[in-house]
């Protein structure tokens, strides 16, 4: 894979997804609710690491908070849970749970809100990509068999590409099968799979 012909910097976004209290911290509601964080809370200081280097090469990056409360979910989404008698609040705004997890958006970052799995059900994402001229983003956080799988689909459906760093995505522990399900799938269909040092490598090389 010869990622020099997808990525150039003045196009690429990275986009952070959820490294929320609630699901990358050992006294979030996930794990109070019994689920295992651990490969998300480890996520989060690789995804860190990762930012350090990247924002020196990149022009955009963009981290997302989810919302995860039947008191503000969508009609359908609501029936859903109910029927599910999944109504527990994982995520609401003012709570520790709703805060970034030991990471935080520096000056320069941007940030979105969402109420739903997919970023792209909040209209200011697409809206912010435009704006920059952006047509590759390089999709990384929690929960990968979730709201990550959703949005990298959407995207590709929207046209853009799709870079993924795989050791930078994470879930609960007993769903990694899931994720791993669905690697396989970006892998086939909507992305181009890839470490994250081949992608720091990759914009080091479109600097010079």
């Amino acid at each position: 894979m010869n990622l020099e012909k997808i990525i150039d910097i003045g196009q690429t976004a990275i986009l952070v997804i959820d490294l929320q209290n609630a699901y990358c911290s050992k006294k979030g509601s996930m794990a109070r609710l019994g689920h295992d964080t651990s490969m998300n809370e480890e996520i989060v200081s690789r995804i860190s690491n990762f930012l350090d280097k990247a924002r020196k090469l990149t022009t955009l990056v963009i981290f997302t908070k989810m919302i995860e409360d039947p008191k503000y979910m969508a009609d359908n989404a609501k029936m859903k849970a109910a029927m599910a008698k999944d109504t527990v609040a994982v995520s609401s705004p003012g709570t520790f749970d709703f805060e970034y997890a030991e990471i935080k958006p520096n000056e320069t970052d941007k940030e979105i809100t969402k109420k739903s799995y997919d970023v792209f059900s909040n209209p200011d994402l697409e809206k912010m990509l435009d704006e920059n001229g952006i047509k590759n983003l390089i999709i990384t956080g929690v929960n990968g068999d979730v709201c990550v799988d959703t949005t990298i689909r959407s995207a590709y459906t929207k046209g853009y590409n799709v870079i993924v760093p795989e050791d930078l995505i994470g879930t609960i522990k007993e769903k990694i099968y899931r994720q791993e399900s669905a690697i396989e799938l970006w892998k086939q269909f909507f992305a181009y799979v890839v470490d994250s040092e081949t992608i720091v490598d990759t914009l080091k090389k479109k600097m010079v």
